[in-house]
């Protein structure tokens, strides 16, 4: 049974999220499907909820490019990684068309019952595609650019260096036994 719900896993990123072929997700999903992904917008239940998420993305990225780049199988559950690529050509949710690629990677877990998908949880870099798509900032070169060196940092910077500096001397001299009193007595 875990080989066919890896093919229903297949099926799913190959038919309707790369080619776009959505009523195949009647036959993937039974009617009481719950789907659980804090980063997409709440569809409800039943295949018709995979349908328009689908769409939405989709829409926003008609380009898009689900790749399976490990699936496990244990009993009815498939966990799959995957990678997911595309160029933001459409409306997401409001934001619109930037033209920027994207490259993001993702999870995904589907609970099974009579070779139908069940329960699905999905766990994405959201933040990393609205980086991508330029719509958040990244935090880490906004953070660099904020921290232009003044000369109060720069003078910061060397007491840090001299001080690294004489740490390490004192560090060594210690070590071979010299201490500072006798350093100084000695001259």
């Amino acid at each position: 049974m875990s080989d066919t719900n890896k093919n229903v896993v297949r099926r799913l990123f190959d038919e309707v999220w790369n080619k776009g072929y959505l009523p195949v997700a009647d036959q993937l999903f039974a009617q009481n499907y719950s789907h659980h992904d804090s980063s997409t917008p709440e569809f409800g239940r039943r295949p018709e909820s995979e349908k328009k998420r689908a769409n939405l993305y989709r829409t926003a990225f008609p380009d898009v490019r689900l790749t399976i780049e490990d699936m496990i199988s244990e009993g009815e559950t498939v966990t799959a990684r995957w990678s997911c690529k595309g160029t933001h050509n459409g409306d997401l949710n409001g934001i619109a068309a930037t033209g920027k690629q994207f490259a993001i990677s993702g999870i995904s877990v589907a609970r099974f019952t009579d070779g139908k998908m069940i329960e699905g949880w999905v766990n994405w870099d959201a933040l990393g595609l609205m980086q991508q798509l330029g719509v958040v900032r990244d935090l880490g070169k906004a953070e660099a650019a904020r921290r232009k060196p003044t000369p109060f940092s720069q003078t910061k910077q060397k007491a840090r260096f001299f001080n690294d500096r004489a740490f390490w001397f004192f560090f060594l001299l210690e070590r071979q036994g010299i201490q500072l009193n006798d350093a100084i007595a000695s001259k």
